[in-house]
């Protein structure tokens, strides 16, 4: 998970790297937060950060609960992060199972506000059925510590409900309400084929949040498009904007909604938030193929009896087996924000295997690696950085 802007510290980070699973430790620093879970029991949650491309993390200390060590499905996790433009303060969205051996549901949502001196842990009461997934749910920071937690379920083309929890609301409670789509465009721009096993209209597989003043989130299928909301308009009833992804790429034709769509395509907003990036993979699996070649060397047959025979015959073959190597190509698209049409998809650049070549010398890996780290590192992570290098001579 990437984040922008603030995190825990003396001297704010211009962006994190953050580890989506947590972990068991007793330790603490400036950014260590408490709440009690749903159950009443004591719960900490501390932030270690790391400048890029090292991996930032959190750590859970909550006695009452077993421990989740080596058991990532029971393990916290952060789902979504946002950060204030206004001030760089970071928000973290995490679900920490309350129950290993329970159902789907028997979770509790925090929100972590990590940055010190008045780090912040809040229980969120738990959303009404039917059970989120981590990829519905999304975090918007209003500043002054406020923020709105945001989850979408899709039920057709033209039924939706829209989910939203609100830190200022007094009442303290989920609110709900059905949301349709203004103008579907999907079918009509990039119809489903028959040849795919699935034929449903929105499946969620990621969640980005635009922001702006609306606060725009959308929840995207990374086969068909993105629903787009604008979560903090006040205007009743709210709508969702479809916006397809550009077409399949030729290489995948076939396998489009027939297999798992992570493997080929993802999507983010820019650093700078002014941007859609979305990027497409083909891959063309390693092949062996094999072909039978005759091998006579008779004579050609002088009568037309003989040819006859020679016809009836079984001919001597042999195998030939040709290794073809797997290859991919990645083609990369961008959407400037506010988005407004789908005509704005720009193809950015195309990358294939057989144009990149890698140097074999170690040493040069070493040195890229040395420099970037030491490019992203503020004064008092410098040193931290160089320590990791030491440790990995």
């Amino acid at each position: 998970m990437a984040a922008t802007g603030g995190a825990a510290g003396e001297k704010t980070a211009s962006s994190l790297l953050l580890g989506v699973r947590g972990y068991t430790s007793t330790l603490k620093n400036a950014s260590t937060a408490s709440c009690r879970l749903s159950a009443g029991h004591p719960i900490e949650v501390t932030l270690w950060e790391a400048s890029p491309p090292a991996l930032s993390h959190f750590s859970v200390h909550c006695p009452d609960l077993p421990s989740f060590n080596g058991n990532l499905l029971g393990a916290p996790k952060a789902i979504a992060a946002a950060v204030d433009d206004a001030d760089g303060q970071l928000l973290l969205l995490l679900r920490v199972p309350i129950d290993q051996l329970g159902a789907p549901h028997d979770n509790d949502y925090l929100v972590y506000h990590p940055d010190p001196p008045s780090p912040k842990l809040d229980l969120l009461p738990n959303p009404p059925p039917p059970t989120l997934g981590d990829h519905q749910l999304a975090i918007l920071s209003c500043g002054d510590d406020r923020y709105v937690v945001a989850a979408l379920h899709v039920w057709s083309e033209f039924t939706s409900t829209l989910r939203l929890y609100r830190s200022s609301c007094s009442s303290g409670s989920w609110t709900s309400e059905e949301v349709s789509v203004e103008e579907p465009v999907r079918d009509r721009l990039c119809p489903i084929p028959d040849s795919a096993k699935r034929q449903l209209y929105h499946v969620t597989t990621k969640t980005i949040t635009l922001g702006g003043a609306k606060g725009t989130v959308g929840w995207v299928d990374l086969w068909r498009g993105i629903l787009l909301c604008d979560v903090l308009d006040e205007m009743s009833p709210r709508k969702l904007r479809d916006m397809p992804l550009p077409w399949p790429a030729k290489g995948n034709w076939r396998m489009y909604l027939n297999g798992d769509v992570s493997f080929c395509r993802d999507i983010a907003i820019s650093q700078h938030k002014d941007s859609i990036k979305y990027l497409e993979m083909e891959i063309v699996s390693p092949r062996t193929v094999t072909t039978t070649i005759p091998t006579s060397t008779s004579a050609d047959p002088t009568s037309y009896l003989e040819w006859v025979r020679r016809s009836r015959e079984p001919q001597p073959t042999r195998r030939r087996s040709v290794f073809h190597p797997g290859s991919w190509r990645i083609t990369t698209w961008s959407m400037p924000i506010p988005v407004t049409s789908w005509d704005d998809w720009r193809r950015d650049c195309t990358a294939e295997s057989r144009e990149v070549h890698l140097d074999t010398n170690p040493s040069h890996h070493y040195e890229l690696l040395h420099s970037l780290m030491l490019s992203n590192s503020g004064d008092e992570h410098r040193e931290e950085a160089q320590g990791v290098l030491r440790r990995e001579e």
